[in-house]
């Protein structure tokens, strides 16, 4: 809808991903295949960009995929929910979404930079109204306009009370 982007190339972990997204009939997109979930199927500096939305937090090895992303495209995009709050349990509980990994505005910025990557830009985001109202109704639009102001007003606090997003723009370091 913004125009981003000329091409659009996807890679997904199960068959049935991969025929959802084709018949998404996403335009320009050019084809999405079939992947191991590490091992990007294309070669070194084939993209402008590699994108990486939600995904991170599902995967057993995180560094070797950021690998592959940064060896496919010099700019990765990476966000992540910041699920990593004072309320998170001590204990590793599976959840229902198969997040294994959880992150905080600092722990993920540690792992792109650990991962010979530089970050260029990072913020924490409330997800949008829709997505309360969808999960949970008009009611849970308190929880979304308390959280909005506390983002805006102690951005720090924030992210340590509620599971916000985190977006991160990174850039392969040249060695």
């Amino acid at each position: 809808e913004l125009n981003f982007g000329e091409e659009f190339y996807a890679i997904e972990i199960s068959p049935s991903g991969v025929e959802t997204i084709k018949n998404k009939r996403i335009p320009r997109l050019v084809e999405c295949k079939l992947f191991d979930g590490y091992h990007v199927p294309y070669d070194d500096d084939r993209f402008d960009i590699a994108i990486l939305s939600h995904v991170i937090e599902h995967v057993e090895h995180p560094r070797q995929l950021l690998y592959e992303a940064s060896r496919v495209a010099k700019y990765v995009f990476v966000e992540v929910p910041l699920e990593d709050t004072s309320r998170l349990s001590n204990d590793f509980v599976f959840d229902k979404v198969g997040h294994i990994n959880s992150y905080s505005p600092k722990t993920i910025r540690r792992l792109i930079q650990s991962c010979n990557l530089r970050v260029l830009s990072q913020i924490a985001t409330n997800p949008p109204k829709g997505t309360y109202t969808y999960q949970k109704g008009r009611k849970a639009l308190i929880n979304y306009y308390i959280k909005q102001v506390l983002i805006n007003v102690l951005p720090g606090l924030a992210t340590k009370l509620f599971t916000y997003h985190g977006a991160l723009v990174c850039q392969r370091n040249v060695s």
